[in-house]
C-alpha cells in the first residue's frame, strides 16, 4: 500500500482506486495437490494428478485467464512433467461441476509449471472452488528424498501462493518382512530343522527372469553364519500364494551368511506380492549363546535394503522340573530332617557322560546357607528315569555345608531329558533359626544355565498343637461355677520334656489376663499322657495367679515327642463373670516355646428364663370382658434347674405400673408340662401374690432340668380385661434364672366393636355405572354389645378418605334381616339412608339383639349406580353400644366395562390357506354403560400367537353394512375402516348415538386379505371408546390347508322328486389360491344324506365312468379329458389328465349326464363335500337337494326375472291375471287334496273391448277318461271355446276343433295350438293325452298356455298327476313390461302391489341366475312345478326367447308345420 494519499479528484481517485487494488492484489485460496497412487517411490510414475483451489472473493476469471501452478524442490524448479511445452489431459470441476471452462485448456510450459486457461465465452466466478485431475504428461518420480512443494497463481489472484505441499519421494524396499526360525527352542548347538523368510515387493518392484531376492544374517553389526556352507539350498516358496515355477531350483547361499533367490528363466514376480521362502537344508547349528541374529532385505529392483529385521537369540539350556522336598516337612527350627530329595530333568541337548556332574546350593537371603553337616560324602538313593542305573553310585558328595555335588560314574551315562531324583539320609544339618528362607540352585556340567531360585522351605519355631479347653457344664450362667475343666494339648515332634520342665496354660479375655481360678493355689488334677497316667505330673499343677495354669513334670519323669496330655482339674474355680465375657486361652511349654495363642474357651451368659411367651384367649380382647385362659410359656437356662421349692415369678405391668389381671391374692387352677409331659413338677404349686403377681413352686421332691420348656396354662382367678387401649406387659424370673426377663408382649385391650363385619354386592361385577340389585350387609355384636329398642347400628361408606355416596337420596331403605339366622322383627322396617354414604338400621319397639348376635341385613332399592372407574369403597361399622368404628372394611372397586356378546364369523367357513373370505361379521354388544355418541369408535383387532394377525388386504377404508339393534338407522354409515391390516373400527357418524346395551353387527365385504398359512390361530379383541376394557381372546378361526370354494351342486330337472332320475348334475369349484392341480391330481366329491339311512347317499347308479363335460375358467382344455368316474354310489372323481393342469383360483365346472341314479326316499337332504389332491380340507355342507315325497301339492308360482312369488287366489274365481293394451288373461284355479293346493285349470283371453273372448280349460277328470273314446277332431286335454259378447253372458260361445284356425281379427293376436314333442321336453303327455299348447301373439305379448300333468305326483299316485292336470302359462317375451296390470305384474314387481294382491303371498324367493331355467330374458311364466318343462320347450338353450320359427318347430301339430307368427 503507498503511503501518500489519494488527491480527491474524482479523476485521480479512480486512479488511485484502480492503482490501489493493483498492488493490493488477492491470492489463491484452500490449495493442495494430491498424486495418485499415493506411494511416492522413486522411479513410479502417478497415474493423475489433482490440484484444488478456490478462486478468491473478487478473483473471477474470464475468457484468456489463467490459473499458473509451478513445481519446486530444494527452492528450485522441478520437473513433474514428461515434455513441455505439451498440452495435458486433465478433467475439472467449477463449483462441482463440469461447465465447460477450461475444456482443452490445460498445458505443461515447461516441465515444472503447469497453466490451465479459461475458453472463450466462459468465466469463472468468484470464491468458485476448482479441481483439476491431470492424467497425462507425467514425469516419474525424482530420486529418493526429493520433497516437491508447488505455487499457485492466477491472472487476478496475482499473488502467489507458495509452498503448498506436494510430497517427498521415498526408496525402494520389499516391505512386511519376517525371519522364522522352526524349532523356536533356539538352544545352543541344536540345528534348526527350517527358516522362513517372508516378505512383499513394493509397489514398483516387480522382478523379471534373473532378478534376485539377498538376505543376510547379522550379529553384533557383522556378517554372522546361518548356513553351513556356500552350497544350493533345498527350499520350497510361494508367490502371492501359489507356487507358480517362479523360483524353482533357484536357491543358493553365497557364503554362510548370504542367501540368494533368483527368478527362474520366462518367470517374474509382480509388484505388490507377497513371497514365502521356506528352507530346510544347509542350516548351521546354533552357537554361542547370547548370539542375537538379525537379517536384511533386497531386491534387484527393491534396492533399498531392509535392515534389522528380527531373527532370534541363542540361548543356553538349563535343568528342569527341579524341586527339593523335605522329611518330615515340619521346618521346625534345630530339628533335623531324615532325608532331603532332590528332582530335576536333563534338558534335551544336557546328556551326561562319565564324570559330568550335576550340583545343587542352597542360598537363604542371597548367600549359600548350610544345610549338610560338614563337607564330607552323603548317602543317596537314586533313580535316572524312574530306575538306579548306577549312573551315580557312590558319587555323592557335599563339597561345602550347602553344596552337594553328584558325579556320573565311570563307563556311566545320563541321557537327554532324562528325570533324575536323588535321595539323601546323611550329613544332613539341623534346620536353621526360625524365618530362614531356603531357596537352591540346580546345574550339570553340560546344562551350563543354572535354574536358580528352586523353592525349598522356610524355617519355623515349634509349639503345642491340637489345644483345646473344655468346660463342665458347658452353660457358662454368670455367676455359675463351673465342675470341672480339662485342658488337651499335643507334645511337638521335638518337644519332649524332662523332670521340671512346666505346661503353661493362660487365661485371657479382651487381651487381659482373665481371673479363671479362685487363687494362686495347688489345683486338684487328673491327668493321662499319651492315653495313660504314669505319674508325668502327679501334684504338680498349680495356679500361679488367677489366670495362669501350670503342670509341672515331676522328678525322673518325662514326656515324649508328641506326646498327647490330658489334664483335667475340679478345684480352685471361679464364678463365671458378667454376661458376655469371651474368654481364649494360650499354650506354651518349656521346649516348645512358641505360644499356642487363642484356643477357643468359653462366652459367659446372663442366667435368665427364654422363649417366653404369654397367651390371652378371649373372644375379642374388648374391654371388661373376662378372658377364659392365659398361657405362659419359658425355657429354664442352661444352668437354671430348679429343685423342690424353686419357683418361677411372672408379674403384669401396664404404663410401667402392676396391672391387675387377676382377680384376688389366691390359689390358681393350672395345667402345665415341663419338657412337654406333666411330671408332677408344679402340682397344686399355683398362686397370685397379689392382682399382678403369678408364682409357680416346684413340689417337694421334683426339680425341672437346665434348659427345660415349660408351660403353664391357668383358668381360674382372672380378672376381666382392663379399660380399652391397656397394653399388658409381663416379666418373668425364677429362683435360678435370677436375670429379670422384662418386656414380654402380652396384648392391648379394645374398647367393644362389632366383629365379622362384611359387604357383598349382587352382581359381583363392580361396572361403573351399573346399579347392585343388593347389598349385604353382616356384622356380629360383641360380647357387651347387646342392643335394645333404639339403639342402631349404622354402616358408613368411604372413598379416598371421605364419605362415598352409594344411595341414591336419604330416604327408607327396603331390607330383609336374620338375627343369629331368623327374622324376628328385631330391625323391622327400620332401615333408612341418612345420607348418601351413612345406613342405619334401629331396633324396634320391645325387640332386642343379644349379645354376640349374629345379625345380617340385606338391602334392595335406594342402591346408587356403581361411581366412576377406579373408586374403591370400604366400610366402617359401628352400634349404639359397641361404640368403637370397625373401619376398613372391604367394599368393592369398581372396575370399567366392556363390550358382551362378542363373535366374529367368516363367510364362506372352509378358512383354507391363501383363499380370501366373501364376508367377515363382527357382532358385539354394548355394555349397560356403554352408550356411543360421534366420533366414539368400536376396534376389533386380530391376533395370532400373541402378535398382530393381517386379515385386511391394507390400511383402507372398507365396505360394511350393519345393523344397531337389528335395523340400519345410519349409525355407522361409510364410517368402516383399518388403520392397518390388523385392526378394523367402526366409527359412529355425526349426529347419531347407539344406546347402552344395543346389539351391533357389522358385516364387511370388502379389503380382506387372503387367509394366512395352514394352522394359524387367529383371535380377535373388542373395544369401544366407553367400554374401555378390552375383551380379548374371543375365538375367529384356525386356518387349514386350502379347501375348494364357491362350491355348489345343481341337477336338472330341479324337481328332486323321489323315485325320479335327473337328467344331468353339475359341479362347480373353485380350486384354492394355492390349490393347483398337475396331471393324476383329482377332484373328490363325495354325497352325504341325513334323514335315511347311510346307504341312501346313492347319487350315482353303478360305480363305473361317467360322461361329463367340463370348463376351467370358461373354458374346455380338455383337463379331464374323459377321466370322470364314480368309484363308488357315492363318490365322484375328476382327474387331470397327462400334460395338463389346472390353476390356482380356476373355476371348474363339470356337467354329467349319465350313470345317474334315482332321487332317493322322500325327505332325504343331500349334501356334498369336494376335495382335491392339493386342497386337501374338505369344503363340506355343500348343499344338494331334499327329495319330495309323491303327492306333494303345490300352489300356483310364478317367476319374472330372478324373483319367484308363490300365491292362492280364491278357488273357482276369474281373476285378472295380466292386462295388457290390446289383451286381457283372467284365469281361476281349483283346489286338490285341500286349500294347500291349487291349479289353474281355465284361462280367458278377452280384449280391452270386452266383447268376445276365448276360453281354454283343461279337461276334468283326466284320469277317468279313456283316449280310445275321444274323437279325433277333439283336443286331447283341453277344451277350448271362442264366444262373442262379455265373458259372463256366454254369448254365441263355440267349441274349437283340432285343425280349426282361430282368425287373427278375432282377438287382434295370432293364435295357433300346439302338441308338445318329447324331443323338446322331458314329459311329453299326461298319461296317454298329449300335453297341448295355445301359441299366442299379439302386438304386447307373445305367450304359450299349456296342458300340464301334476308332476308332483308319481309312483303309486300317479292317478293324481291326471286328476290334477292343470294350465301353465308362459309370456314369451312382452314389449313393454311397464304398460302392463293385474296381479301377475304386481307379483312380477313393475306394478305397485294392492292389499287384495298381497293378501294372495304366501312366499317370494330371491334367485340366482345360475341356472339356465332360472331366467329367460324378457318372459315370465305363471303355473305348477312342471312349468319349467314346458318353458324348456319354448326357449332356447342359452335362455332367450324363440323365434316364431322355433316356436312353431317345438310346438307344432302333426299336421301343422311351421307357421311363422309375427310378433
Amino acid at each position: 500500500m503507498p503511503s501518500w494519499p489519494c488527491i480527491l479528484s474524482l479523476r485521480v481517485a479512480f486512479f488511485c482506486v484502480l492503482f490501489l487494488r493493483s498492488v493490493a492484489g488477492q491470492s489463491l485460496t484452500s490449495n493442495s495437490v494430491a498424486l495418485s497412487p499415493a506411494a511416492y517411490v522413486t522411479g513410479n510414475t502417478p497415474t493423475s494428478i489433482a490440484f484444488s483451489t478456490t478462486i478468491s472473493g473478487s478473483g473471477a476469471l474470464s475468457a484468456g485467464d489463467t490459473i499458473t501452478i509451478t513445481s519446486q524442490a530444494s527452492g528450485s524448479a522441478f520437473a513433474i512433467w514428461s515434455s513441455a511445452p505439451q498440452s495435458v489431459t486433465c478433467t475439472f470441476t467449477v463449483g462441482g461441476a463440469d461447465g465447460g471452462e477450461f475444456t482443452g485448456g490445460f498445458s505443461a510450459s515447461d516441465t515444472a509449471t503447469f497453466v490451465a486457461t479459461v475458453q472463450a465465452t466462459k468465466t469463472v466466478a468468484n470464491s468458485a472452488a476448482v479441481v483439476i485431475t491431470c492424467t497425462s504428461n507425467l514425469a516419474a518420480l525424482a530420486s529418493t528424498g526429493t520433497t516437491v512443494s508447488f505455487t499457485f497463481v492466477s491472472s487476478q489472484d496475482t499473488t502467489p501462493v507458495a509452498s503448498v505441499a506436494g510430497w517427498t519421494t521415498v526408496a525402494r524396499s520389499v516391505v512386511s518382512t519376517s525371519v522364522t526360525l522352526s524349532p523356536a527352542s533356539r538352544i545352543i548347538g541344536t540345528s534348526p530343522t527350517s527358516v522362513v523368510f517372508a516378505m512383499t515387493t513394493s509397489g514398483a518392484g516387480a522382478l523379471a527372469a534373473a532378478d534376485t531376492i539377498t538376505i543376510t544374517s547379522q550379529a553384533s553389526g557383522s556378517a554372522f553364519a546361518v548356513w553351513s556352507a556356500a552350497t544350493s539350498v533345498t527350499c520350497t516358496f510361494t508367490v502371492g500364494g501359489a507356487d507358480g515355477g517362479e523360483f524353482t531350483g533357484g536357491f543358493a547361499t553365497t557364503d554362510t551368511a548370504t542367501f540368494v533367490a533368483t527368478v527362474q528363466a520366462t518367470k517374474s514376480v509382480a509388484a505388490n506380492t507377497a513371497v514365502v521362502l521356506t528352507c530346510t537344508s544347509n542350516l548351521a547349528s546354533l552357537s554361542p549363546a547370547g548370539t542375537t541374529v538379525t537379517f536384511s532385505f533386497v531386491s534387484t529392483v527393491d534396492n533399498t535394503a531392509v535392515t534389522g529385521i528380527t531373527g532370534w537369540t541363542v540361548i543356553a539350556d538349563s535343568l528342569s522340573s527341579n524341586s527339593v522336598t523335605l522329611t518330615p516337612a515340619t521346618y521346625v527350627t534345630s530339628t533335623t530332617p531324615s532325608s532331603i530329595a532332590f528332582a530335576t530333568t536333563i534338558s534335551s541337548t544336557g546328556a551326561l557322560s562319565a564324570g559330568d556332574t550335576i550340583t545343587i546350593t542352597a542360598q537363604a537371603s542371597g548367600s549359600p546357607t548350610a544345610i549338610w553337616a560338614a563337607a564330607a560324602s552323603v548317602t543317596c538313593a537314586f533313580t535316572v528315569g524312574g530306575a538306579d542305573g548306577g549312573e551315580f553310585t557312590g558319587g555323592f558328595t557335599a563339597s561345602d555345608t550347602a553344596t552337594l555335588v553328584a558325579t556320573v560314574q565311570a563307563t556311566k551315562s545320563v541321557a537327554n531329558s532324562a528325570a533324575v531324583v536323588f535321595t539323601c539320609s546323611s550329613n544332613i544339618g539341623a534346620l536353621a533359626a526360625t524365618g530362614t528362607v531356603v531357596t537352591f540352585s540346580f546345574q550339570s556340567t553340560v546344562d551350563s544355565v543354572a535354574a536358580t531360585a528352586v523353592t525349598g522351605w522356610t524355617t519355623i519355631a515349634d509349639s503345642l498343637s491340637s489345644n483345646s479347653v473344655t468346660y463342665s457344664p458347658a452353660t457358662y450362667g454368670v455367676g455359675t461355677t463351673p465342675t470341672s475343666i480339662t485342658f488337651a494339648t499335643t507334645i511337638s515332634g521335638s518337644g519332649a520334656l524332662s523332670a521340671g520342665n512346666t505346661i503353661t496354660i493362660t487365661s485371657q479375655s479382651s487381651g487381659s489376663p482373665a481371673a479363671i481360678w479362685s487363687a494362686a493355689a495347688s489345683v486338684t488334677c487328673t491327668f493321662t499322657v499319651g492315653g495313660a497316667d504314669s505319674g508325668e505330673f502327679t501334684g504338680g499343677f498349680a495356679t500361679s495367679d488367677t489366670a495362669t495354669f501350670v503342670a509341672t513334670v515331676q522328678a525322673t519323669k518325662t514326656v515324649a515327642n508328641s506326646a498327647a496330655v490330658v489334664i483335667t482339674c475340679t478345684s480352685n474355680f471361679a464364678a463365671f463373670a458378667a454376661s458376655g465375657t469371651t474368654v481364649t486361652f494360650s499354650f506354651t511349654s518349656t521346649v516348645d516355646s512358641v505360644a499356642a495363642t487363642g484356643v477357643t474357651g468359653y462366652t459367659t451368659t446372663a442366667g435368665a428364663l427364654s422363649s417366653n411367651s404369654v397367651t390371652l384367649t378371649s373372644a375379642s380382647l374388648a374391654a371388661f370382658t373376662s378372658p377364659t385362659s392365659i398361657a405362659f410359656a419359658t425355657t429354664i437356662s442352661g444352668s437354671g434347674a430348679l429343685s423342690a421349692g424353686n419357683t418361677i415369678t411372672i408379674t403384669s405391668q401396664a404404663s410401667g405400673s402392676p396391672a391387675a389381671i387377676w382377680s384376688a391374692a389366691a390359689s390358681v387352677t393350672c395345667s402345665f408340662t415341663v419338657g412337654g409331659a406333666d411330671g408332677g413338677e408344679f402340682t397344686g404349686g399355683f398362686a397370685t401374690t397379689d392382682t399382678a403377681t403369678f408364682v409357680a413352686t416346684v413340689q417337694a421332691t421334683k426339680s425341672v432340668a437346665n434348659g427345660a420348656a415349660v408351660v403353664i396354662t391357668c383358668t381360674s382367678n382372672l380378672a376381666a380385661i382392663a379399660a380399652a387401649g391397656t397394653t399388658v406387659t409381663f416379666g418373668l424370673i425364677s429362683t435360678t434364672d435370677n436375670t429379670p426377663v422384662s418386656g414380654v408382649t402380652g396384648w392391648t385391650s379394645l374398647a367393644p366393636r362389632l366383629t365379622s363385619n362384611s359387604v357383598t354386592l349382587s352382581p359381583a361385577s363392580y361396572t361403573t355405572g351399573t346399579t347392585p340389585s343388593s347389598i349385604a350387609f353382616a356384622t356380629t355384636l360383641s360380647a357387651a354389645g347387646a342392643l335394645s329398642a333404639g339403639n342402631t347400628i349404622t354402616i358408613t361408606s368411604q372413598s379416598s378418605g371421605s364419605p362415598a355416596a352409594i344411595w341414591i337420596v336419604a330416604n327408607a331403605v327396603t331390607c330383609t334381616f336374620t338375627v343369629g339366622g331368623a327374622d324376628n322383627g328385631e330391625f323391622t322396617n327400620g332401615f333408612q339412608a341418612t345420607d348418601t354414604a351413612t345406613f342405619v338400621a334401629t331396633v324396634q319397639m320391645a325387640k332386642t339383639v343379644a349379645n354376640s348376635a349374629a345379625v345380617v341385613i340385606t338391602c334392595t332399592d335406594n342402591i346408587a349406580p356403581l361411581a366412576t372407574v377406579a373408586t374403591t369403597v370400604t366400610f366402617s361399622f359401628v352400634s349404639t353400644s359397641d361404640t368403637t368404628a370397625y373401619t376398613s372394611v372391604t367394599g368393592w372397586t369398581t372396575t370399567p366395562d366392556s363390550l358382551v356378546s362378542n363373535s366374529v364369523t367368516l363367510n364362506p367357513v372352509a378358512y383354507g390357506a391363501g383363499n380370501t373370505p366373501t364376508s367377515i361379521t363382527f357382532a358385539t354388544t354394548l355394555s349397560p354403560s356403554g352408550a356411543l355418541i360421534a366420533g366414539n369408535t368400536i376396534t376389533v383387532t386380530s391376533q395370532a400367537s400373541g402378535s398382530p394377525a393381517a386379515i385386511w388386504s391394507a390400511a383402507a377404508t372398507v365396505t360394511c353394512t350393519f345393523t344397531v339393534g337389528g335395523a340400519d338407522n345410519g349409525e355407522f354409515t361409510n364410517g368402516f375402516s383399518t388403520s392397518d391390516t390388523a385392526t378394523f373400527a367402526a366409527a359412529v357418524q355425526a349426529g347419531k348415538t347407539v344406546a347402552n346395551s344395543a346389539s351391533l353387527v357389522f358385516t364387511c365385504t370388502s379389503n380382506l386379505a387372503a387367509f394366512a398359512s395352514a394352522g394359524t390361530t387367529v383371535m380377535f379383541t373388542f373395544a369401544s371408546t366407553i367400554d374401555s376394557v378390552a375383551v380379548s381372546s374371543v375365538s375367529g378361526y384356525t386356518t387349514t390347508a386350502g379347501s375348494m370354494t364357491s362350491t355348489s351342486v345343481s341337477v336338472s330337472p330341479a324337481l328332486y322328486n323321489a323315485g325320479s332320475t335327473p337328467t344331468s348334475i353339475t359341479f362347480s369349484a373353485t380350486t384354492s389360491a394355492s390349490g393347483a392341480l398337475v396331471a393324476g391330481h383329482a377332484i373328490t366329491i363325495t354325497s352325504q344324506a341325513t334323514g335315511i339311512a347311510p346307504h341312501s347317499t346313492a347319487i350315482w347308479a353303478a360305480a363305473t365312468s361317467v360322461t361329463c363335460t367340463s370348463t376351467v375358467g370358461g373354458t374346455n382344455n380338455n383337463e379331464f379329458a374323459g377321466g370322470f368316474s364314480a368309484p363308488d354310489t357315492s363318490t365322484f372323481q375328476a382327474v387331470v389328465a397327462a400334460s395338463k393342469t389346472v390353476a390356482n383360483s380356476a373355476a371348474v365346472v363339470i356337467t354329467c349326464t349319465d350313470n345317474l341314479g334315482v332321487f332317493t326316499t322322500a325327505a332325504s337332504t343331500i349334501t356334498f363335500s369336494f376335495m382335491s389332491t392339493v386342497d386337501n380340507t374338505l369344503a363340506s355342507g355343500v348343499t344338494g337337494w331334499t327329495t319330495t315325497a309323491a303327492g306333494a301339492g303345490s300352489d300356483p308360482t310364478t317367476r319374472f326375472g330372478n324373483v319367484e312369488s308363490e300365491f292362492q287366489l280364491p278357488p273357482n274365481v276369474l281373476t285378472t291375471l295380466v292386462a295388457s293394451p290390446d289383451l286381457i288373461v283372467k284365469g281361476s284355479v281349483f283346489e286338490g287334496g285341500g286349500s294347500y293346493e291349487q291349479w289353474f285349470n281355465r284361462i280367458v283371453l278377452i280384449p280391452p273391448e270386452d266383447d268376445r273372448y276365448l276360453e281354454i280349460k283343461i279337461k276334468p277328470d283326466l284320469h277317468l277318461q279313456n283316449m280310445t273314446t275321444l274323437p279325433k277332431s277333439e283336443f286331447r286335454s283341453l277344451d277350448i271355446h271362442m264366444g262373442y259378447g262379455q265373458y259372463s253372458s256366454h254369448n254365441v260361445a263355440g267349441k274349437v276343433s283340432v285343425g280349426y284356425n282361430i282368425p287373427t281379427h278375432f282377438l287382434e293376436h295370432q293364435i295357433v295350438m300346439r302338441t308338445l314333442r318329447r324331443s323338446f321336453v322331458q314329459v311329453a303327455t299326461i298319461g296317454k293325452f298329449h300335453r297341448e299348447c295355445a301359441d299366442i301373439a299379439g302386438r304386447s305379448m307373445h305367450i304359450y298356455i299349456c296342458s300340464s300333468p301334476a308332476s308332483e305326483y308319481y309312483g303309486n299316485l300317479h292317478h293324481l298327476a291326471l286328476k290334477y292336470a292343470h294350465l301353465d302359462i308362459m309370456f314369451m317375451d312382452i314389449v313393454d313390461v311397464k304398460t302392463l296390470a293385474g296381479v301377475l305384474p304386481e307379483l312380477w314387481g313393475v306394478q305397485p302391489m294392492t292389499e287384495k294382491t298381497r293378501s294372495y303371498v304366501k312366499k317370494v324367493t330371491d334367485l340366482t341366475k345360475t341356472d339356465a331355467e332360472a331366467n329367460v330374458a324378457g318372459s315370465a311364466f305363471v303355473g305348477g312345478v312342471s312349468i319349467q318343462d314346458s318353458l324348456k320347450a319354448c326357449s332356447a338353450h342359452n335362455g332367450t326367447a324363440l323365434s316364431a320359427q322355433d316356436t312353431a318347430r317345438a310346438c307344432s301339430t302333426q299336421n301343422e308345420t311351421g307357421i311363422v307368427l309375427s310378433v
